[in-house]
Parts: structure tokens; C-alpha cells; sequence
């Protein structure tokens, strides 16, 4: 292998890496954000239910309220309030299942049946009252099974809100374990590319060393024509200064030789 090769091979390694940690940079943030999601998406169902709760036992009071009317106006007002109630409460429910995946939370579609049977029959109560009276509705929402009925509701609620929160914990505990697993990775990858970039700069230079040209300074015969040269003291030459040295090397060598002397034309 060429050193220029060897010089492409070691760019092209750091490109890789350069890639690589890229790569696990863009799916670092794609996990995170899932992770986050997940997480925000079980808060928000674990809040969810939370509401649902608070919109059963405000209902429920708001019915109590129609009992205790001191006359007609006041109990007709509760009916407004209790019909207003249960029109929330059924405007949330569908909103809800809306954020939801096919088959996730199950335990909300039994919840939803319940809550449906509330609604229905806070209509009833609203709409019987402005129509005959509060004589009327008797005591269809003031009975013991009536308020076992709701009470049973909302046990299964804080049932499944209890999941979510543990679902929640889950999201949670998978994010540090996340954050700490791709911190090692990315210590890693980082580590053992530079350990490799290391040791390919110094594979290189140690091919290039070797590789270079040695020159030694030759050995001139003594001579009396010519005053000799100061040569460097250079072992190891490389590129054209090296060429020069040899060449003046060279030359020193051949006019070291003593030449005849020239005839005298002089006439006498």
C-alpha cells in the first residue's frame, strides 16, 4: 500500500467516525423524544383520571344539591347545574378516547359504561324537574345503591389511575436507564475512535520515516588543486536538498584527481 493510500485510508476512517457518532446522535434524540412522549402521554392519562374523579364527586354533589332545594327556583337551578355537569363530563370522556391508541387502557371502556349510566341520569333528573317539579325525580339518586353504584365508579377510577402512575414510573425509570446506557456508548465509540485515528497517524508516520531516502555523505580523496569543501553533516537527506549534496558530492569527487598542467604558449 502507497503512503498516499494509507493517508486516504485514515481520512476515510475519520469520516466513518465522524459519521458513526452522528448517527447514534440522530437516534439518540429520535429515542429520547419517544421515551419523553411516552412519558407525557401516561402523565396525561394519569391526570385524566384524576378529572374524572373530580367530575363524578362534583356531580354528585350537585344532585344532593337538588334534594336540599329550599323551592322550586333553587331546585331548578341545580337542575341546570347538574345537566351542565354531566354534559362535561360526557364532552371528556369522548375527547379522552380520542387520545388513545386502539387497545390502549382498557379499564376506561367499563368506566366509560358506568359513566354513561350517570349521564343519562342526570338528564333525567334535569329534565324531569323543569318539566313536573322536584316531587317528581323521588329519589332516584338518593338511595344507598345508588351511591354504592357511584362509589364503585370511582374505586375502579383511582384503580386505573394507580396503573398509570405506574406506567409513569416505568417511562421514567427507562429514561435514566436510557441517558446512562447511551452516555457509555457514546464514551465508547468517542474512546475507541481516537485510539484508532491514534494509531493509524502513527502506522502513517512510521511508513513515511522508513520510506524516506537515506543520502551519505561521500568520501573525498584529499587533493592539493582544489580547497576542500565543508560538507554538511547531514546522514539523512531528503527531497532536492539531498539531490543537491550528492550532486556537489560528486563533482568534488571527480576534480579531486590532479590535473596536468597546461602547455605555455607563451612566446619566448
Amino acid at each position: 500500500m502507497t503512503i498516499r493510500a494509507k493517508i486516504l485510508s485514515l481520512v476515510a476512517a475519520f469520516a466513518l467516525l465522524t459519521i458513526a457518532i452522528t448517527a447514534l446522535g440522530i437516534k439518540t434524540m429520535a429515542d429520547y423524544d419517544r421515551i419523553i412522549a411516552d412519558y407525557n402521554h401516561a402523565a396525561d392519562n394519569a391526570f385524566r383520571g384524576e378529572r374524572l374523579n373530580r367530575y363524578l364527586s362534583t356531580g354528585a354533589l350537585e344532585m344532593r344539591g337538588l334534594y336540599l332545594a329550599r323551592d322550586e327556583t333553587e331546585a331548578r337551578f341545580q337542575a341546570d347545574l347538574i345537566e351542565a355537569r354531566v354534559t362535561r363530563l360526557e364532552v371528556f370522556l369522548n375527547d379522552w378516547q380520542k387520545t388513545l391508541a386502539p387497545g390502549e387502557l382498557p379499564e376506561l371502556g367499563p368506566v366509560r359504561r358506568d359513566c354513561q349510566n350517570i349521564i343519562q341520569g342526570g338528564r333525567y333528573m334535569a329534565q324531569t324537574v323543569r318539566a313536573q317539579g322536584r316531587a317528581a325525580v323521588g329519589t332516584y339518586a338518593d338511595t344507598y345503591k345508588y351511591r354504592l353504584s357511584r362509589e364503585a365508579i370511582q374505586v375502579r377510577i383511582d384503580d386505573m389511575v394507580t396503573r398509570i402512575a405506574e406506567a409513569q414510573l416505568r417511562s421514567q425509570q427507562a429514561m435514566e436507564r436510557f441517558k446512562s446506557e447511551r452516555l457509555t456508548q457514546f464514551l465508547i465509540m468517542a474512546a475507541g475512535g481516537v485510539l484508532l485515528l491514534l494509531l493509524g497517524s502513527m502506522w502513517v508516520v512510521i511508513e513515511l520515516l522508513a520510506a524516506a531516502p537515506v543520502y551519505k555523505r561521500p568520501t573525498l580523496p584529499p587533493s592539493e588543486s582544489v580547497p576542500e569543501t565543508i560538507m554538511p553533516e547531514f546522514e539523512v537527506l531528503d527531497g532536492r536538498i539531498g539531490e543537491l549534496w550528492r550532486v556537489l558530492g560528486v563533482l568534488k569527487s571527480s576534480t579531486g584527481k590532479t590535473a596536468p598542467p597546461a602547455p605555455d604558449k607563451r612566446v619566448a
